[in-house]
């Protein structure tokens, strides 16, 4: 597989959050084939690959708007990628989104400032992971957990999730960032023993 040169990413999605189709193109163009090995090589379905990498993309143009608050395009899009070739490969619905979550994932939403690099490197680690996923269990059902989930692991777009919910998008935002704040604390405070969440959640 080559190597892909992303540093222009930031550019892209500037771009593409003023409407822009050209830098939308640029993207497909320029990821498409590397979601299509990444997703084949789970499927090993041409047809569902297809349909998965379609899905991705409409996904991304959706999000356009915001586009901009992605860090890092290549790692959102194989997240998006491995989430989407989960959910295709009937795994029973008792089995929760969050036993879909990948390392990058945990570290994609809770590295999201520049002061949590450190954070950031220890949840490569599979305890970290583990802590992410357990801390997450444990608010799981409350009504910003399930925001969370919807739009930081399923990659759902605030719209959509504004609309499932009957909230507005700020609304969206606010159960967002509350629950991102809640599991940085349990990430930060590790050594210390927090067995239930805040009230507020």
């Amino acid at each position: 597989m080559c190597m892909i040169d992303y540093q222009d990413d930031p550019e892209l999605l500037h771009r593409l959050s003023n409407n822009e189709q050209l830098a939308f193109k640029m993207i497909y163009e320029k990821y498409e084939r590397f979601l299509y090995l990444l997703a084949y090589k789970n499927l090993q379905n041409k047809e569902g690959v297809e349909d998965l990498i379609q899905e991705i993309f409409i996904a991304l143009w959706k999000k356009r708007s915001t586009a901009t608050t992605i860090l890092v395009l290549k790692a959102y899009l194989i997240r998006m990628c491995e989430y989407k070739v989960w959910k295709k490969n009937n795994v029973p619905k008792k089995t929760s989104s969050l036993d879909a979550m990948s390392y990058d994932t945990a570290s994609q939403v809770l590295g999201r400032a520049s002061d949590d690099s450190a954070m950031e490197h220890e949840l490569i680690y599979l305890d970290q992971l583990s802590q992410f996923k357990n801390n997450l269990a444990k608010i799981h059902g409350t009504k910003r957990a399930d925001v969370f989930i919807k739009v930081k692991v399923e990659l759902l777009d605030e719209e959509d999730v504004a609309q499932s919910e009957n909230i507005t998008v700020g609304t969206v935002r606010k159960h967002v960032a509350t629950v991102m704040k809640y599991l940085r604390e349990q990430v930060q405070n590790k050594n210390q023993i927090t067995p239930n969440p805040p009230h507020s959640l």
